[in-house]
């Protein structure tokens, strides 16, 4: 998902963007998207983990249950906590990542790290 996010940063109407914040935007987004994903598997995991020992049917059940009772926002409880909490630590990862990934791309005694043209002429390919 962040190379598909990155694709489009690159591409769309950021990108006089500095490319460190493109890959930090990169990281949010992907962060985004899987925990939006995610989080009804885990509601659903979370209520079989809590729900009463007596009651049987499994996952199928509590689906069941969640879209009877509570109707479909109910597999969306959390997904904004838990996008406010993930997506920064992703967009920081990301940018680590890539920093390293450049600063050993370099010379020892080399240029130094976020020149000005680093932020226009950055080679993605591997030397």
């Amino acid at each position: 998902l962040s190379i598909a996010a990155f694709a489009w940063l690159l591409s769309g109407p950021v990108q006089s963007l500095s490319i460190y914040l493109r890959y930090a935007l990169s990281g949010g987004i992907c962060s985004l998207v899987s925990h939006s994903i995610t989080v009804p598997i885990d509601v659903v995991k979370t209520r079989l983990q809590t729900q009463d020992i007596r009651v049987s049917g499994g996952a199928r059940q509590v689906v069941r249950n969640l879209l009877s009772k509570e109707g479909p926002s109910a597999f969306l409880k959390g997904v904004g906590a838990r996008i406010l909490y993930q997506s920064p630590g992703a967009a920081v990862c990301w940018v680590t990542y890539e920093y390293c990934k450049h600063m050993l791309e370099r010379p020892m005694f080399g240029e130094m790290f976020m020149d000005d043209h680093d932020d226009h002429d950055h080679d993605h390919h591997h030397h």
